[in-house]
């Protein structure tokens, strides 16, 4: 009997209410996004947009709030990653830096 060994297997993962982070249109440029829905037809999701909460304070981000525009739909292959950090309330998320 022979065995089939893959070389490289990959799985999808989709990252459901996690921080994300999103390749902005510049180079360098990360935003922070709260994936609130998933599309795996159309493979985007819908994310809130996370931002600094002032310069003093470089680890809390907090939610945008632009009424319809706070929610933005972004492709997947712009997911660049999980942050890293914890909820501190439904609108305020620290980051954890290492």
């Amino acid at each position: 009997m022979r065995q089939l060994v893959p070389k490289e297997l990959t799985v999808p993962i989709f990252p459901e209410n996690d921080m994300v982070l999103i390749q902005a249109e510049r180079i360098g440029d990360i935003w922070f996004g709260h994936v609130h829905s998933l599309d795996s037809v159309g493979q985007n999701t819908e994310v809130y947009f996370f931002a600094k909460k002032s310069q003093n304070n470089e680890n809390i981000y907090i939610r945008e709030i632009r009424g319809k525009g706070a929610k933005n739909t972004v492709q997947w292959n712009s997911v660049i990653g999980i942050a890293q950090g914890y909820w501190r309330n439904q609108s305020s998320w620290i980051r954890t830096v290492s």
